[in-house]
């Protein structure tokens, strides 16, 4: 999948954004080492596939959500909303044993800082969604940070600003 370019990123979300409070989604994070195709932090109940992927197999970040785009619709705007900043990204189905819509990042988009910012903050959540699949609302947790920033360790050392 090729990356989104100039992804849109909006200015600082209200801390109090509706969509950042409430239950969290059933589950909890799980870190799969780099020997798979790079760090991987998956979301989702013990002894599944996960319901939210975010790996980083080549120079972008993949961010990707359980479930399938109805037929005749091969993209959708895959959305994730934290306390810092809210994101609109073009996604793709992706076939497979477990169906699941995936968007790719330049990892050098700003907004992919924010997120490993956000992640490495305690108590903060993340929201996902797209127009297909059901809302989520995850916790950060340290393997999603381990993820993020061994990610944009891939960055050459003149793009980490």
């Amino acid at each position: 999948m090729a990356p989104n370019t100039g992804a849109p990123s909006a200015p600082a979300t209200s801390m109090t954004d509706k969509r950042l409070t409430g239950e969290v989604s059933s589950g909890q994070w799980f870190y799969k080492g780099p020997e798979i195709d790079g760090p991987m932090a998956l979301y989702g109940p013990p002894q599944s596939e996960g319901i939210f992927y975010v790996h980083c197999p080549d120079n972008h970040l993949l961010l990707e959500v359980s479930g399938e785009l109805p037929d005749g619709l091969n993209t959708t705007t895959l959305t994730v909303v934290f306390p810092h900043g809210e994101g609109h990204f073009k996604a793709m189905a992706q076939e497979g044993e477990a169906p699941y819509i995936s968007s790719a990042l330049p990892l050098d988009d700003p907004f992919v800082a924010l997120m490993a910012q956000t992640a490495t903050q305690p108590d903060s959540r993340i929201f996902i969604t797209t127009p297909h699949t059901a809302n989520l609302l995850l916790p950060t947790h340290a393997h999603l940070a381990k993820t993020l920033t061994a990610c944009l360790g891939k960055l050459p050392a003149a793009k980490k600003g």
